[in-house]
């Protein structure tokens, strides 16, 4: 018996749940209505998120579990250097030596899963890239755009 791979599974999934949602709407069963395109910093924070949740699954698929949650605890450390940068934010020095014990635990502990799959390595890493702006895009958002529209409600 032929297994088709996850993806191919997914991409059929969601083609059905398309179609349906389009025969629906012809036959005036469902009523898709347009949307009105959101803000700039709306639109990033959505592509970072998908990005980041895309990028996590390769990774994990990679890597091993340990090494990816060793891998991911690094996103610590690109958020506050981006909360820094984007948001002028300054964190304790009870934060820094936080994330610094974190960071050094977490390593410890994955230092004896290093692999040589650096394709993983990379997915975690963009990943984590994608993830910190996904949280600090998040809080722009929330700064600029204080419209409480439907699309907006979310974060709210």
């Amino acid at each position: 018996m032929h297994v088709l791979p996850p993806d191919v599974l997914i991409l059929a999934q969601q083609t059905l749940v398309l179609i349906s949602l389009g025969l629906l709407h012809y036959f005036s069963v469902v009523v898709i209505k347009p949307i009105v395109i959101p803000s700039a910093s709306f639109l990033f924070v959505t592509v970072c998120f998908l990005t980041y949740a895309l990028l996590s699954m390769y990774a994990q698929r990679a890597l091993e579990l340990s090494l990816y949650v060793t891998l991911r605890k690094t996103q610590i450390v690109v958020t506050i250097f981006l909360e820094y940068v984007v948001l002028s934010k300054r964190q304790t020095s009870m934060t820094v030596l936080s994330v610094c014990i974190i960071l050094v635990g977490s390593l410890l502990i994955g230092v004896t899963e290093i692999r040589g799959n650096w394709i993983g390595y990379v997915y975690a890493f963009v990943c984590n890239l994608f993830g910190s702006s996904y949280i600090v895009g998040l809080a722009h958002h929330k700064r600029v755009d204080v419209r409480l529209d439907d699309v907006n409600m979310i974060f709210y």
